[in-house]
């Protein structure tokens, strides 16, 4: 614990300095930031993004647009099956930080994952969230990831939760059947198309465990609640869904 934080205070030091050496620009226009701003967003493009906000969806996080009234169940949580236990996202995935996230997830812009993690800890207040027992990334296909490079999911728990990398764990969840891609098919399509996708390593290092279960975007929510119910197979406590931006509904 002691070196995690000797590291993260290193990489402090190390940021500082850069900044000063190359000023930080917005992620999406390239004009400065505010002074002071904890976030790579000026002020024009940072009113643009729009915040996920209450009143939600106790269960699967959709914002729901009327300002009055508390949490609740959705339609569809009410009559649909989800296998993990709550999920959340911090941003409603359009434009401009849609393009932000296609960078990052597509061209390794990694230079917006200091924002991601500011945005996270400063919007995200469930303790579950900010202390779980284990972080697992949603995973890509081995032939995939050898085409990209990298997992954005990967990056994007890391950068998370920086102080404790330690609860990252990539390995425990892997995807062992390459599938198409999920746009453009329905719902009963894209479950058909994760049907055995995905396989738990080492069911021991999940049992009992709070998870939360990474991933950049929710968009039906096919994905990682197929994910969840193979965590929870492996006797996963919970599963908590992170994604940085969820399509509107």
């Amino acid at each position: 614990m002691a070196n995690s934080k000797f590291r993260y205070l290193w990489r402090t030091v190390i940021g500082s300095v850069a900044d000063l050496l190359f000023p930080p620009s917005c992620l999406v226009c390239g004009h400065p930031p505010s002074p002071g701003s904890t976030v790579m967003f000026c002020p024009d493009c940072l009113e643009r993004i729009e915040l996920i906000d209450k009143p939600l969806c106790s269960c699967c996080g959709r914002m729901f647009r009327a300002a009055a009234g508390g949490e609740h169940l959705c339609g569809r949580c009410l009559t649909g099956r989800w296998f993990f236990d709550m999920a959340r996202a911090l941003v409603i995935y359009r434009e401009p930080i849609s393009d932000v996230i296609h960078r990052f997830k597509y061209q390794g812009q990694t230079v917006s994952l200091k924002s991601f993690h500011t945005l996270f800890h400063d919007l995200v207040t469930i303790p579950e969230y900010l202390h779980p027992d284990l972080v697992v990334p949603v995973p890509l296909h081995p032939g995939k990831l050898r085409q990209r490079g990298f997992n954005q999911a990967v990056l994007l728990a890391e950068a998370l939760y920086l102080e404790n990398r330690e609860l990252v764990n990539h390995a425990v969840l892997e995807r062992v059947r390459k599938t198409a891609p999920q746009t453009g098919l329905s719902g009963k399509e894209r479950r058909r198309n994760l049907k055995n996708a995905f396989q738990i390593n080492k069911p021991e290092q999940v049992k009992n465990r709070t998870i939360v279960l990474v991933d950049d975007v929710f968009t039906t929510g096919t994905t990682v609640n197929e994910c969840a119910r193979i965590l929870k197979k492996a006797g996963a406590k919970k599963v908590l869904v992170f994604t940085l931006a969820r399509v509107a509904e």
